[in-house]
């Protein structure tokens, strides 16, 4: 028998046997790449475990300030010793209405206005507070001959007309209407010209602090300002509100003028002139003197059990303790919350009911800066808490999307993986049947090779033997 050529050989002995490896070698990585590829692709799409938040700081309760905690701060040495002063009040800049009707007004307006500015001008019919104001004329630049050349009126006094004139004349007719209406309404609680007058300016002073006519804060004032009312009678007769002392009223009217209400929260100041009645008579009682001891002095107010003369006893020069009690209550109340004001104005009684009587309103202005300092602490440090809170969460929310980006990147390259280990088992495969082919191939040929001539079967296809004949046997 022929050897096959060489090159069949060297086919057969090197090429084929190197392949045959090589392909068992790229279908079992194919194959751990499918099963690599396969496992990071189920696990990108895992969702990815995140940590419970952290718990929610509790929100600050209200601070509990005792009377020896006040006491402490005030007879601590410090530097300024002005720091719970009183005495100082704030003129009111309010400018809202006028009593002078505006001239686009339509003539219900101006009878309305009319009518009313008729009703406050008769509640001042003195000449000491007069409705008009007093001028007289001034030359202003005299002549060389005893002559003027150009008179001037100045005021001597002011009539209640030019006080609400002035605090009203960049208010809209609405306002004005509204604020007349509230003096005429609230003026009468008064019953002296004294007060009334005190009165006016302390109802434009209210108006000034909220920039417009609240009338929730005028009826809240007007409340204030008037006595309890008892149950109606038997014979159904409307009951009639019992009219509060002069001091009393004198001491509320004074505290409301001043008392620093600009910019304040109208919640905060309705709340004031609820709590002002008692208040008041907390910061104008007087402590009795127990035995063997030296009675209390207030400025303003006759020590209890001093004897009495027949003689009129002086003005007092300053306000009253409960003026500055009231101021001071009014103090201690800024700055908390209109839901907390209850609850301040409660801590505001008992301390000053506890304190000494000669230095309540000092306690009491003590009281609401301390207050207030241990409040902003512990806001501060409950600010604190939710900003580490929120750094935390943070933080769990970024690991979150850096693992949700990692696998991300994972799918993509499980993907890839994944495709390349599909393309190399089917390019192995396909390769492999065409080396079978191949093989089967070259082993029939080296069967037939082998075979005598003889024994070789001739084709049965008489298409196939024709064409295979010799051209003389056709």
């Amino acid at each position: 028998m022929a050897k096959p050529p060489f090159l069949d050989r060297f086919e057969r002995a090197l090429v084929l046997r190197t392949s045959r490896a090589m392909f068992l070698l790229v279908a079992v990585g194919a194959a751990f790449a499918l099963a690599g590829g396969g496992s990071a692709f189920a696990y990108s799409w895992l969702p990815s475990f995140r940590g419970s938040d952290p718990p929610e700081p509790a929100p600050p309760k209200p601070p509990e300030v005792s009377l020896a905690d006040v006491l402490a701060v005030l007879d601590a040495p410090v530097a300024d010793q002005n720091a719970y002063d009183n005495d100082g009040a704030q003129a009111s800049n309010f400018e809202a209405a006028q009593l002078s009707t505006d001239d686009k007004a339509d003539a219900s307006q101006e009878q309305e206005f009319a009518a009313l500015a008729t009703e406050l001008q008769g509640m001042f019919d003195s000449t000491r507070y007069p409705w008009l104001s007093e001028t007289h004329a001034v030359c202003a630049y005299p002549s060389w001959n005893g002559g003027c050349f150009r008179w001037e009126t100045r005021t001597l006094r002011k009539g209640v007309v030019q006080i609400v004139n002035e605090a009203e004349e960049k208010a809209d007719e609405k306002q004005r209407l509204l604020l007349l209406k509230a003096l005429v309404d609230i003026v009468p609680t008064c019953a002296t010209e004294d007060d009334r007058f005190l009165l006016v300016g302390a109802v434009l002073d209210v108006v000034g602090a909220a920039g417009q006519v609240s009338p929730d804060e005028l009826a809240a004032f007007k409340g204030m300002l008037t006595g309890p009312t008892p149950a109606a009678g038997a014979n159904g007769a409307p009951a009639v509100a019992t009219p509060l002392p002069q001091p009393v009223l004198e001491d509320l009217i004074n505290a409301v003028l001043r008392a620093r209400k600009r910019g304040a929260e109208p919640e905060l100041l309705i709340a004031w002139f609820g709590a002002a009645q008692s208040l008041e008579a907390i910061f104008a009682k007087v402590d009795l003197p127990t035995p063997g001891t030296t009675p209390t002095v207030i400025p303003g107010v006759p020590a209890p059990g001093a004897p009495t003369t027949a003689t009129t006893p002086a003005a007092p020069t300053g306000p009253t303790p409960a003026v500055l009690g009231l101021v001071a209550s009014w103090q201690a109340l800024q700055g908390t919350l209109p839901a907390l004001a209850s609850q301040r104005l409660d801590g505001i009684r008992a301390i000053a009911t506890a304190a000494p009587a000669a230095r309540r309103a000092e306690v009491v202005n003590a009281y609401g800066d301390l207050v207030r300092s241990r409040s902003t602490s512990a806001q501060r440090e409950y600010q604190q808490a939710l900003a580490a809170r929120a750094d935390k969460i943070a933080a769990l929310n970024a690991d979150v999307a850096k693992r949700e980006g990692e696998k991300a990147d994972t799918r993509i390259w499980a993907t890839s993986v994944l495709g390349g280990g599909f393309a190399a088992m089917a390019s192995v495969g396909l390769l492999l049947a065409l080396l079978a082919v191949e093989r089967n191939t070259r082993a029939l040929q080296d069967l037939a090779r082998a075979l005598p001539p003889a024994d070789r079967e001739a084709p049965t296809n008489p298409g196939v033997a024709a064409r295979s004949a010799p051209a003389s046997q056709v």
